[in-house]
């Protein structure tokens, strides 16, 4: 049962005489229109350039307003369209489709970590601004790897990162600013690199998504972490940890376990603590909280290989690992009742005989939940409920004619 949010609308998209149609959800970033910073850049792009592009990398698609529009209005022969987020990679070969565009291919990426090609003509991306200044230093700066000699990137960022920008871009000679546009709130740059130079890659210990390396307490127990920019609970632990926290501490020991939509990885750190945890398979939608709750699960002692990540909307019961003696995880609000649902049957899909599902959330959510899956077919029974603040957490067991599914 797929767990993907139904299409929040489809917004119509009028670019160079070519209408495009994007179908969108509430998860995604400018689900309400095509963003005002995204058409500045088209705008520069289509009005400077008198070429078509061979190759484009289109880095953090989205819903693939930028890369789709470039094929469909002849700008572009090839777009590579990445994101960190799953969502948005499914999103995009939907509206690809859609839009009767040949050549767009799709991966997920975070950053420039999957991307393998050294010939783009050029990388465009709508820069997120809460990613932190090292992260965007990255994203400006690790184009130079992937670009043909003679070619160019163009990137749009929030008014309030102009200065850092322009100053990243500066900073060497071997990068050249060859045009920058400022309208509604936004500045789009484009440049290019001649010579060597950094190529903001994260190398070793130079990790530009790093905000700290901070001690968290989990009861009686301390813990060392890796935070990230751009994920929550950065100092403090939210209401749906807390109740997932809770709920481990009279489960006993359990040699395996499983996580969705982990964020820092604080539950997954907690449960290695608490219950002695062998290995681990994470799930989630986001390739920042995969690598950062991987980290700190390796840091707090489980040995590398014995953590599994799976990048995707959905918990996967193909995992080898199947039967686990723990699945929890928190569900995201935006995705609605519909997804909580699938979620949960997912889960128990992956849970073993005797295993434990814990699933925190707003309490209207869950109550939603909870309603669904009193009906018979559902194979999962409630051990118990517990409620803090407008969040609630849900103890649930496989019914006893139920087993690993």
């Amino acid at each position: 049962m797929p767990s993907t949010p139904t299409p929040k609308k489809t917004l119509l998209f009028k670019f160079h005489g070519q209408t495009l149609q994007f179908a969108v959800s509430d998860s995604l970033f400018s689900s309400f229109h095509v963003d005002t910073g995204t058409q500045l850049l088209l705008r520069t792009v289509a009005d400077l350039q008198p070429r078509k592009f061979r190759k484009v990398l289109d880095l953090g698609c989205g819903y693939g307003p930028i890369g789709l529009t470039l094929l469909k209005t002849g700008w572009a022969a090839e777009t590579h369209m990445t994101d960190r987020d799953a969502l948005a990679i499914e999103y995009t070969r939907r509206n690809a489709e859609t839009n009767g565009v040949a050549g767009a291919t799709v991966y997920g990426s975070l950053g420039y970590d999957s991307v393998k090609d050294p010939d783009f003509d050029l990388v465009i991306s709508n820069i997120p601004a809460k990613a932190g200044d090292a992260a965007i230093t990255s994203f400006l700066l690790g184009a130079r790897k992937h670009l043909r000699a003679d070619g160019m990137a163009a990137v749009v960022v929030v008014e309030r990162l102009h200065d850092m920008v322009a100053g990243a871009l500066a900073g060497d000679p071997g990068r050249e600013v060859t045009h920058v546009k400022q309208g509604s709130g936004h500045t789009a740059f484009h440049y290019r690199f001649a010579g060597d130079g950094p190529d903001g890659g994260v190398n070793g210990d130079d990790d530009p998504y790093l905000r700290a390396e901070v001690q968290f307490s989990y009861g009686k127990a301390s813990v060392h972490m890796r935070i990230a920019f751009g994920l929550p609970e950065f100092d403090t632990l939210s209401f749906q940890s807390r109740l997932l926290i809770a709920g481990l501490r009279n489960l006993g020991a359990a040699r395996s376990g499983a996580f969705f939509n982990p964020g820092q990885g604080h539950t997954a750190v907690a449960a290695l603590k608490a219950l002695g945890l062998q290995s681990v398979t994470l799930f989630d939608r986001d390739l920042l909280a995969l690598r950062y709750t991987k980290d700190s699960l390796v840091i707090n002692g489980l040995p590398a290989d014995s953590v599994a990540t799976v990048h995707s909307m959905d918990i996967d019961p193909t995992v080898p690992e199947a039967g686990f003696d723990l699945v929890a995880g928190a569900l995201r609000e935006d995705e609605g009742t519909d997804a909580a649902v699938a979620r949960a049957i997912q889960a128990a899909a992956v849970l073993g005989p005797s295993g434990t599902l814990l699933i925190a959330g707003g309490s209207t959510l869950i109550t939603r939940l909870q309603d669904a899956l009193r009906s018979n077919r559902r194979p999962l029974r409630l051990v118990d409920r517990q409620r803090e603040k407008g969040y609630s957490l849900l103890i649930m067991k496989l019914k006893e004619t139920g087993g690993p599914r």
